[in-house]
């Protein structure tokens, strides 16, 4: 309506001139058809950079109205307002933000870990007004106050260990928590306060980094340690029996079997051995090492 309303105010006002030239002229009425087109089309060229905004993608313009000092906004495409007195206030690009988490530490279910990370969000539109009334410092200070708390209560239904081996799952479940958190900060009785509105629709939250403790990390790396310390003698002793076994099997005894092997291996290692069966038919023997010990005299 403001772009026909006033296309329409200055077809009546190029009247005006083009009477007055057809007068001067004393020209027959029926000069306007040529006349006032001519008008027109001038008058229309120079006002209409400020009868039409354009606004490129991924952008907004605030359309500010000098007299009443309101202001609305327009996004990308052509819009119209009215040359008076509206006037194009400012340009607010509506690209993604991006928001760099610190490292910080958190607690899960049986022990502290460490998350770093990053949030993706986007001015809305809807409420740019209220995004760009507030300061940069304030903003961020206020979402990474509402995400350490999303973070807290996901990673506290989680074991350590889970956290890092299901860490998208994680950032995503965060994410969905995290716009929870911001839409209960808007929001108060049902209505939306203008002092709580953020004016931001969140895109992603992306978890780089989950560490455990330094202590937890410890531990766990010395049980590792263990563990594989333990499977490396099983497998040890289990090779050994073997070997005595095949002995035994060639019809030695268990004795003689195990000095072969023994002799074999270097003759360093004390072993305990359950004598099991008839000694007299060797391969009825079957020995079992209890207690490996290294090749060192």
């Amino acid at each position: 309506m403001r772009f026909w309303n006033q296309i329409f105010i200055i077809a009546v006002l190029c009247l005006i001139p083009s009477l007055i030239i057809i007068g001067l002229f004393k020209a027959n009425l029926s000069g306007i058809i040529i006349i006032w087109p001519i008008i027109f089309a001038f008058v229309v060229s120079k006002f209409w950079d400020e009868i039409i905004v354009k606004v490129e993608p991924l952008r907004a313009k605030i359309i500010k109205d000098m007299t009443t000092g309101n202001m609305r906004i327009v996004g990308p495409g052509w819009h119209a307002k009215y040359f008076w007195p509206e006037k194009a206030h400012k340009e607010i690009s509506l690209e993604e933000i991006r928001l760099a988490i610190k490292e910080d530490k958190y607690e899960t279910a049986d022990s502290p870990v460490t998350v770093s990370g990053l949030l993706v969000y986007r001015p809305d539109i809807k409420y740019l007004l209220f995004f760009i009334q507030r300061e940069k410092n304030d903003l961020e200070e206020i979402l990474n106050s509402l995400l350490r708390n999303a973070i807290g209560e996901i990673l506290s239904e989680k074991k350590s260990d889970n956290a890092v081996k299901e860490r998208p799952e994680i950032g995503r479940k965060i994410m969905e928590q995290f716009k929870q958190q911001v839409e209960l900060y808007q929001r108060k009785s049902g209505a939306y306060e203008q002092e709580d509105m953020l004016g931001i629709l969140v895109s992603n939250f992306i978890i780089n980094n989950i560490k455990l403790d330094p202590a937890v990390q410890q531990a766990k790396s010395q049980e590792e340690v263990e563990k594989r310390q333990r499977k490396s003698e099983r497998t040890e002793t289990e090779t050994f029996l073997e070997q005595v076994q095949m002995w035994v099997d060639k019809g030695h005894t268990v004795e003689k079997a195990t000095e072969i092997v023994l002799s074999m291996h270097g003759r360093g290692k004390r072993i305990v051995i359950d004598m099991q069966g008839d000694t007299s038919k060797a391969s009825s023997v079957k020995p079992r090492i209890d207690l490996p010990i290294d090749d060192k005299d």
